[in-house]
């Protein structure tokens, strides 16, 4: 398993943060896989890749939609 610093595949809904952590076995710089595991360096935010047909994005695992984050 390989760490790539990603800034293309979303933001951190918690600290805005750009660049992000993704675990994957086969992705690359510019391709990732649906489930891969996405983790925010800046806050520690966790999520997952989803793909729709051939666009990546971030998928977290808390709703931080509210202002307070709650």
């Amino acid at each position: 398993m390989k760490n790539l610093n990603i800034s293309w595949v979303g933001i951190c809904p918690l600290c805005d943060n750009d660049i992000l952590k993704v675990e994957t076995e086969d992705g690359s710089d510019s391709w990732l896989y649906e489930g891969e595991k996405i983790t925010c360096p800046q806050c520690g935010s966790t999520g997952a890749v989803e793909v729709d047909e051939d666009h990546a994005y971030a998928v977290w695992d808390n709703d931080w939609s509210n202002s307070d984050g709650q």
